[in-house]
C-alpha cells in the first residue's frame, strides 16, 4: 500500500469458491477505503471520500435514472447498505442513489485509490484559513486551535468548502434563534421538512463547555445527505457527505 492507493491480487471468476472470495474482497475493500479516508479527514469514514477504483475487465456500473456506464475505472462514493458491519458495499456516483456490487464486479477490482482532485491545494489551504477567521468568537474553541496545525489544515481542505448562508434557506425567526444561542451560548434545534430536502440546525454547549453548531441538509425520504459546521450564526461550511 502506498500512501493514497491500495492494490488488490487478482481473483478468477471461476473459482469454485468465487461468492465467497466476492465477499472477502468487500471486507478488504471497505478497510482499504477507511485507511485511505483516515488519511484524507482524520476519521474512517468512507462515505465521505470519492474514491477511484480500477478493474481489470470493463464492468457495468449503474448511474442515476436508470442509466448504465461500461469502464474499467470510476470515481465513486462507498457506503454499506443498511449497516456497516453486516450490509452489503454499494457505491454510488451521486448524491441520491447507490448500488450494490457483482460479485463479479468485486472480483475484477484491482485498486483503490484517492484521485488527484481530492489531494492537497494550496488555495484551498488558504480556504479553510479564511473560513477559521468567521467562527464566532463564543464557539468551536477546541477547532480553531486544532486549525493551527497546518496537517488540521490540509486534512479539512479536503472538504467541501463552499460557503452556505441559512438565513437563505430557514424562516427569520429560526435565524434570531440561531444568533441568540450563539450569544448567549445557549442550546438551539430546529427541523425544518421541506417539499424536496429536510433541514436541521443545532447549536449546543459541550460538557466540555465548548459551544458547537451543525447544518444538515436531506434529501427528503432519505437517510443520507450533506453535514456543515455552523461556523457563526448564519454561515455554514466544511460539508461532509453523510
Amino acid at each position: 500500500m502506498t500512501s493514497d492507493k491500495v492494490d488488490f491480487a487478482r481473483i478468477n471468476p471461476a473459482d469454485p469458491k468465487a461468492h465467497e472470495l466476492a465477499r472477502d474482497r468487500a471486507k478488504e475493500i471497505w478497510e482499504a477505503a477507511k485507511q485511505l479516508a483516515q488519511q484524507l479527514f482524520g476519521r474512517p469514514y468512507p462515505p465521505a471520500v470519492k474514491f477511484l477504483i480500477r478493474f481489470s475487465t470493463p464492468v457495468i456500473l449503474s448511474k442515476a435514472k436508470g442509466r448504465k456506464v461500461t469502464a474499467k475505472e470510476a470515481c465513486v462514493r462507498l457506503f454499506k447498505s443498511p449497516a456497516e458491519e453486516t450490509g452489503v458495499l454499494c457505491y454510488t456516483f451521486t448524491k441520491r442513489q447507490g448500488y450494490m456490487f457483482f460479485d463479479s464486479d468485486l472480483l475484477a477490482i484491482t485498486s483503490i485509490e484517492i484521485p488527484p482532485d481530492n489531494m492537497v491545494d494550496d488555495k484551498k489551504c488558504a480556504a479553510v484559513r479564511q473560513l477559521v477567521r468567521s467562527i464566532h468568537p463564543n464557539a468551536w474553541g477546541d477547532f480553531k486551535q486544532e486549525l493551527q496545525n497546518q496537517e488540521a489544515v490540509q486534512r479539512y481542505s479536503r472538504r467541501g468548502l463552499s460557503r452556505v448562508d441559512i438565513r437563505k434557506i430557514l424562516p427569520p425567526h429560526i435565524v434570531r434563534g440561531v444568533e441568540e444561542a450563539f450569544q448567549n451560548k445557549s442550546p438551539f434545534h430546529y427541523r425544518h421538512e421541506g417539499e424536496k430536502r429536510n433541514w436541521t440546525v443545532e447549536v449546543k454547549p459541550g460538557d466540555d463547555g465548548i459551544l458547537r453548531g451543525w447544518f444538515c441538509s436531506y434529501f427528503k425520504g432519505a437517510a443520507h445527505g450533506s453535514e456543515y459546521i455552523l461556523l457563526n450564526p448564519h454561515i455554514a461550511s466544511f460539508m461532509e457527505r453523510d
